[in-house]
């Protein structure tokens, strides 16, 4: 069950190379109740992603390392919809629209305020929420299909096995024929049945 937005939560994974930032984030992240893990080396998303499972990411595009549009497309190829949240100091509109073409979900600029971050941060997390309830929801939509389609082989062997196919056939003949030739003595389908069912 998702939580309320207001209340929504999740675990955050900053990148970026500046330990005031990280700090910065973490502590409005975590007053609001998040989970936060951070790291001031790029390389090591990939990693803290598979051992964290983080809800969003916020990684800082400039880094000394690696830039962080690149981590942003190394993240797309294994992790296509997970919402990235670009950090950046540049406010240019050509800057903020290359970080959403090479795969990010939206962005902040330095300096940010508190609210906004976590308004953004809030809309990332329910965003990944919902996403991986619908894959919940269709994962378990397979499992009852596949044990529906195991009941109805099942059940089909018993009626061939005891001969109940073979009369539902009959029966939908009988009806077929009671369609195509309409009586016209009033004749009911239960007396047709009754007059043409093999016993």
């Amino acid at each position: 069950m998702i939580k309320e937005s207001s209340q929504l939560t999740g675990t955050i994974l900053i990148v970026d190379d500046d330990q005031s930032v990280r700090q910065l984030l973490g502590q409005i992240l975590k007053k609001a109740g998040n989970t936060v893990v951070a790291t001031g080396c790029p390389l090591e998303t990939l990693d803290l992603c598979e051992q964290h499972e983080p809800d969003a990411i916020l990684l800082d595009v400039n880094m000394p390392e690696v830039s962080g549009i690149q981590i942003c497309q190394d993240i797309r190829k294994k992790l296509p919809n997970i919402p990235i949240i670009m950090i950046t100091g540049m406010t240019d509109n050509d800057t903020c629209q290359r970080t959403i073409t090479q795969g990010a979900t939206d962005f902040i600029t330095k300096p940010f305020q508190a609210g906004e971050v976590l308004i953004r941060v809030k809309n990332a997390v329910q965003t990944n929420q919902l996403h991986l309830q619908l894959i919940r929801q269709a994962e378990r939509f397979e499992q009852m299909m596949a044990s529906f389609d195991k009941l109805d082989h099942e059940v089909h062997d018993i009626a061939v096995e005891n001969g109940v196919e073979e009369k539902k056939h009959q029966v939908c003949q009988i009806l077929a024929d009671y369609v195509e030739e309409e009586p016209e003595d009033g004749t009911s389908f239960d007396d047709l049945y009754l007059e043409k069912r093999l016993i």
